[in-house]
């Protein structure tokens, strides 16, 4: 299991993507046209925003063999569940990771005395 994005309370995965990233020249339910992860803008995160039916999951793509995973035909061949991409700029991403995992964390697994520390 990779890293997943979260999207800002009140807002959906689509809507945050849309509002901070571009669609990047991959087919939603084929192999990537981009040829290879590295063929990315190098100040931008790949995002694999994929239909689960009654949710939707923005997979972060961390190297080659998650984009070949989420994209690779085969695997869409047993895997049909539709997929758009986008590129987000890697600051945005940085930044909402940070706030979710304060929100969150913070909250849920870091003992007060520590909560000056994050």
């Amino acid at each position: 299991m990779g890293y997943y994005l979260e999207a800002e309370p009140g807002s959906t995965k689509e809507e945050w993507l849309a509002a901070h990233g571009t669609p990047a020249p991959v087919g939603a339910t084929e192999k990537a046209t981009i040829g290879t992860w590295l063929d990315k803008p190098a100040d931008q995160v790949l995002i694999c925003l994929v239909d689960n039916g009654p949710f939707r999951a923005a997979a972060i793509i961390t190297g080659q063999h998650e984009f070949e995973e989420f994209g690779h035909p085969s695997y869409l061949l047993t895997d049909p569940r539709p997929r758009t991409w986008w590129y987000v700029p890697l600051q945005c991403v940085m930044e909402r990771v940070h706030q979710a995992l304060r929100g969150g964390l913070e909250e849920t697994i870091c003992p007060k005395r520590y909560e000056d520390e994050l």
